[in-house]
């Protein structure tokens, strides 16, 4: 349960989750990483990335609103 919550919190869907899981031990001990592959690692961060990028580009626009600039 641990690992479903931590995925979660690192922003994976629950599709995602699923998917990664298939095959994977949930009582074991094992670490994130080993129901987390490389590239699917890289992917998520990549999207994560552009995430922040357009919400930063959100908060310029609305902190512009409240000052009155647009």
């Amino acid at each position: 349960m641990d690992l479903i919550v931590q995925t979660k919190k690192l922003g994976f869907t629950i599709a995602e989750i699923q998917e990664m899981l298939r095959g994977y031990d949930l009582e074991s001990d094992e670490p994130l990483g080993q129901a987390l592959p490389p590239d699917r690692i890289s992917q998520h961060i990549a999207l994560l990335e552009r995430q922040r990028e357009e919400i930063e580009v959100a908060i310029r626009m609305l902190r512009d609103l409240l000052a009155g600039r647009m």
